[in-house]
């Protein structure tokens, strides 16, 4: 049987995958399926198979060529950041330590006090991004009780393009979120929270995942699923991975809402 004749044969919904056994070596538990709606995609990750391949609508063919896409290899862009002087202890704020209570970081925040700080002039939680024991970079979340329409909820402090991860060694396998305090939340369930502080999937941040990280969860909100379903496409040819939509916003979420989600 043609690879692309098992792969329809699974009958894999659209934005899910499918974990299994490799058709093509034989590898245990090696192989992903993942239908995007647009397109199926395969792929074996042991490294010496070529299992790899997409079916687009309208197309037939088996191939053994990985997708296309823009440069994987691009470098990162790691600049050191100072620390401005409007920045200090998040103790100083009992409204910046009540949001990260509400929003699934108390945990994370209390076993690593060094990752956080307050951003006075700007009423801030500033989320510190560290590579390699470098500060390159932060964000910070505005906290004002009556929003300003003239300030985003969140800015970025440096130039960098580093994601916000949690724990770059501590774990192997990374949930992709959206913002940083849903990767704060993440830590909960051991693994490490990687924030792309936004929804587009950079060159820098894959480079980072494959560099640091066994497998992969995308685990964005449903009103991004189309991204969800991109991002998956790309990362599955480099990284076991699997899709999460979620019906309820991550930082909400109890540990053991957490484990259910993530299992």
């Amino acid at each position: 049987m043609r690879i692309i004749d098992y792969c329809n044969s699974l009958n894999v919904p659209i934005g899910t995958s499918h974990r299994g056994d490799c058709p093509l070596c034989g590898g245990v538990h090696s192989f992903g399926v993942t239908n995007t709606g647009l397109k199926l995609l395969w792929n074996c990750f042991r490294p010496d198979c070529r299992a790899s391949g997409q079916k687009t609508a309208g197309l037939h063919e088996d191939s053994f060529n990985a997708p296309s896409g823009k440069d994987k290899d691009s470098l990162l862009i790691i600049n050191d950041l100072a620390e401005p002087p409007s920045w200090v202890n998040l103790e100083r704020s009992t409204e910046a330590l009540d949001y990260l209570k509400r929003n699934g970081c108390w945990e994370f925040y209390l076993s690593t006090l060094s990752r956080f700080k307050y951003d006075l002039k700007q009423n801030r939680i500033v989320f510190k991004v560290w590579y390699m024991n470098r500060l390159v970079d932060a964000v910070g979340r505005n906290i004002d009780k009556v929003p300003n329409k003239g300030l985003p909820k969140w800015t970025r402090y440096g130039h960098s393009n580093v994601p916000f991860v949690t724990s770059l060694f501590k774990f192997r396998q990374a949930v992709i979120v959206e913002d940083a305090a849903s990767a704060c939340a993440v830590e909960k369930v051991d693994r490490a929270g990687v924030a792309l502080l936004g929804t587009t999937l950079l060159s820098s941040h894959l480079k980072v995942l494959k560099e640091n990280f066994d497998s992969v969860t995308v685990c964005l909100d449903k009103d991004a699923s189309r991204k969800s379903l991109d991002m998956a496409s790309e990362l599955m040819v480099h990284l076991p991975t699997e899709i999460r939509i979620l019906e309820k916003d991550l930082k909400m979420l109890t540990k053991e809402e957490l484990q259910g989600v993530l299992k």
